[in-house]
């Protein structure tokens, strides 16, 4: 783990085979993996010196040295195992990524381009897992726009028209990608390409236009720019395409293209519908994520409150009689044991502690049974509802608090003093707090109002024009 050459040295002298049972024998990692992750220069050298098939080795995920130097980045690690076995470029792991593919997804550009300068070929070459994604689709799928400007720009390695219009197995180009993404940089970039085709379509029929068409109910500036950009560089979208195809052919030809036409604007339609439901699923389980953990904070808060207001109940400020007595001439008041003391010294404050005592326990007993009563508590009203008793229960604690601490003062002067402005300063925060929902609810009933007032007087106040009928 320190990367000591002194104590390798020791140990092959010790065994020699020991660096040959990492290749005969099965081991999750070798030693030279070990090196690579942890940065050790000089011990890898000396690895590779007594056993260079060592670069050749694939971890238990099928990743060579060369993969995890990619990944980190580590160029004079890169230059090293290059130096060991260039092939190792070609080799993919598991997920059938070859180094080049790693170092673009990281976005670690001095190693790819160390990688490019050794073995240019091998950035052409395919993922192996079936998807057929290029490394330059591993770039805009990872948003690596430095990486992708190296294969395309600087080493010119992958820019021919083919290899950039190449599609993955959904038919999508890096055109595609980028706009799915709304990459706007990438796009940017892309359009600029002479060799880029702007029209290609996916396996549904689909352009880039058509993708960003489908995106534009949500009207972010994002999505307008990407437009701008796109129509620019003379994108059209598939109807468009299909029109100017069909442009002088026969009828029969005409007929089938409508069809093919129609068959594409069905599978749009869905796609558009998938994709939208699909969003709506992920806004909706973001919503239910965010209830759920108001949920359990207020369940830890009820069940706190509930604790501390049975325990002040229980064991009320000042204690209890520990005996009774009557009253007689030494005596003015009567007593009985296990009657709290304040009931007789101060009832009125004792009144005061115990509905407020009272109101703490029930109101989180009342949340805590609500929580655990198995209804379907995930909309906001019932969150509110939830997080309304809370705050009865937070402040009527506060004020238990406030008059059991100046009950049991014997200095009031300077109880009131310290005591008073730091229970001034807390209930005027939950005021404005409070104050800040009730306005926010207000504000809603009045658009909600002034909505259906709008959308009425404008049904209202738009009668047929007798001179146009």
């Amino acid at each position: 783990m320190e990367g000591n050459v002194t104590s390798l040295h020791n140990l092959l002298n010790r065994d020699a085979l020991i660096l040959h049972r990492y290749i005969t024998t099965y081991f999750a990692e070798t030693p030279l993996h070990i090196a690579v992750m942890l940065g050790h220069l000089e011990f890898a050298t000396e690895l590779l010196k007594w056993k260079p098939e060592l670069a050749c080795e694939q971890d238990s995920r099928k990743s060579t040295p060369l993969h995890l130097a990619s990944a980190k980045g580590d160029v004079e690690m890169v230059k090293l195992l290059l130096s060991a076995n260039p092939q190792m470029s070609h080799t993919c792991d598991g997920s059938g990524r070859n180094p080049l593919h790693v170092a673009a997804m990281k976005g670690r550009v001095d190693a790819l381009r160390e990688l490019v300068r050794v073995k240019s070929e091998a950035a052409c070459i395919p993922n192996d897992s079936g998807s057929r994604k290029t490394i330059l689709h591993v770039c805009v799928k990872h948003n690596q726009l430095k990486a992708l400007k190296l294969l395309l720009v600087e080493t010119l390695v992958c820019n021919n028209a083919e290899f950039i219009n190449s599609k993955d197995g959904d038919g999508n180009t890096i055109l595609h990608l980028a706009v799915l993404d709304r990459q706007l940089q990438t796009i940017d970039f892309l359009t600029k390409i002479a060799s880029i085709d702007v029209n290609a379509k996916n396996v549904f029929g689909l352009t880039a236009l058509d993708l960003l068409e489908m995106r534009l109910k949500d009207a972010s500036g994002d999505y307008l720019n990407i437009g701008r950009l796109l129509q620019h560089a003379g994108a059209v979208n598939s109807r468009s395409n299909v029109s100017s195809e069909t442009t002088g052919a026969a009828s029969n030809t005409m007929s089938n293209v409508a069809g093919g036409s129609t068959l594409r604007e069905i599978l749009k339609e869905i796609l558009h519908e998938f994709l939208s439901k699909q969003e709506e699923w992920h806004k909706q389980q973001e919503r239910n994520g965010r209830l759920e953990s108001q949920r359990n904070a207020i369940m830890i808060a009820a069940s706190l409150f509930a604790a501390a207001a049975f325990q002040a109940g229980a064991n009320p400020p000042g204690g209890f009689w520990q005996d009774t007595v009557f009253s007689n001439d030494t005596y003015l008041d009567t007593h009985y044991a296990g009657e709290p003391i304040l009931a007789n010294t101060d009832p009125d404050s004792y009144l005061m502690i115990i509905i407020a005592n009272e109101t703490t326990f029930l109101t989180s007993s009342f949340v805590f049974l609500l929580l655990l009563s198995g209804l379907p508590l995930k909309n906001n009203i019932s969150t509110g509802i939830l997080m309304g008793a809370t705050w009865i229960a937070i402040v009527a604690a506060g004020f238990s608090f406030l008059v059991s601490t100046l009950v049991t003062e014997v200095d009031l002067q300077k109880s009131f003093l310290v005591t008073l402005p730091l229970c001034f300063t807390f209930f005027g925060i939950c005021g404005i707090i409070i104050l800040g929902h009730i306005g926010r609810f207000l504000v809603k009933i009045v658009r909600r109002c002034w909505r259906k007032h709008r959308s009425s007087s404008s049904s209202t106040a738009a009668p047929a024009n007798p001179g146009s009928i």
